[in-house]
């Protein structure tokens, strides 16, 4: 049985693009281990190139994380691209600009991720989000038609 932390919430979308927040026990009753989710809708090493589509992930995020009004520090990021890692494809751990609080970052995240990063039409988008007061770590898997992708995000927030 593959269960999620306790402490995870997060959102998922319907083909419709409509976004419903998640309680923790709906949430669980998501699979976490997305390379069964891959998997099963075909999407495995032999028949697919996820390197092709880390790359291509990796560039849209930088640009759409790190444009003039962005919360992150762009000096900071650290993106490591892992086509045969399936849980966690392309990691990508962001700072916070000192004074930002957590919740800024991931709610900026999420618009970007709406209105710039997601597919046009999702077969499967799941979002698993863990959050305390320094850091946010954000698991997602896209799937549609054509292409797959999972990412992990991690935000940090300044010490002071």
């Amino acid at each position: 049985m593959l269960l999620c932390a306790p402490s995870v919430h997060g959102i998922i979308s319907v083909p419709f693009g409509h976004i419903r927040l998640l309680t923790t026990v709906q949430v669980n009753a998501l699979c976490p281990d997305f390379k069964t989710i891959l998997a099963y809708h075909g999407f495995t090493p032999d028949n697919y190139d996820f390197e092709q589509a880390v790359v291509g992930l990796a560039y849209d995020i930088d640009f759409a994380l790190h444009e003039a009004r962005s919360c992150f520090d762009i000096s900071k990021t650290v993106f490591r691209r892992r086509p045969w890692e399936l849980n966690s494809m392309l990691a990508v751990d962001l700072w916070l600009l000192p004074g930002l609080a957590v919740n800024t970052g991931v709610t900026f995240l999420y618009q970007k991720w709406v209105t710039e990063l997601r597919y046009q039409k999702p077969v499967v988008e799941q979002i698993n989000t863990s959050m305390s007061h320094t850091n946010a770590h954000i698991r997602v898997l896209m799937i549609s038609d054509w292409n797959a992708i999972t990412i992990e995000l991690r935000l940090n927030a300044v010490q002071r």
